[in-house]
């Protein structure tokens, strides 16, 4: 057996990571942020620049301190979590767990696990008062595992495109 090491992402692993990104994403697993990031056009729908977004994004963040990004490793990487820092309107830190995916042939075996632990760690050393995250809602595979870790439903978010007579209305 292979032995899996978790660690911080480093400048070397982003292609790895966003060959990862790429292969595990499904259309049907679209939620709210990769609406807002351009990755998907709406339900069911990614856009062709996913992976490309998705890679900016990793690199320009990549030093941020409030970016907790870790990598599980086998050799190469074989999955990712993302995770970053937010001050709220109420005074607090919260922890949002951005991404996390590992490659289909290595799922199964306690990675995502040992990924989000690394995030639950370096949210409290931060000062997290509660961790968060989105997902898509068939997503059914990432519930059970979150709800594993004790995450619970919290909010649902609901989705409508603005019509086309809307859109002709709209400044250019």
């Amino acid at each position: 057996m292979v032995a899996i090491a978790i660690r911080r992402i480093e400048a070397h692993d982003v292609d790895g990571i966003a060959n990862i990104y790429a292969e595990v994403i499904d259309p049907n697993y679209v939620s709210f942020s990769e609406l807002a990031e351009g990755k998907a056009d709406g339900p069911g729908t990614l856009s062709p620049r996913a992976r490309s977004i998705f890679l900016d994004q990793l690199r320009s963040q990549i030093d941020d301190r409030q970016c907790g990004y870790f990598v599980a490793t086998a050799g190469d990487p074989v999955g990712f979590a993302l995770a970053s820092i937010h001050d709220t309107e109420a005074g607090h830190l919260e922890c949002w767990l951005d991404d996390v995916c590992v490659k289909r042939h290595w799922q199964g075996q306690g990675i995502a696990r040992r990924l989000v632990e690394a995030v639950f760690e370096w949210g409290n050393r931060a000062g997290a008062k509660y961790f968060l995250l989105e997902t898509g809602t068939y997503n059914e595979h990432a519930h059970r595992l979150f709800r594993r870790l004790g995450f619970q439903p919290l909010a649902e978010v609901f989705w409508r495109s603005i019509s086309p007579e809307q859109k002709k209305s709209q400044p250019d």
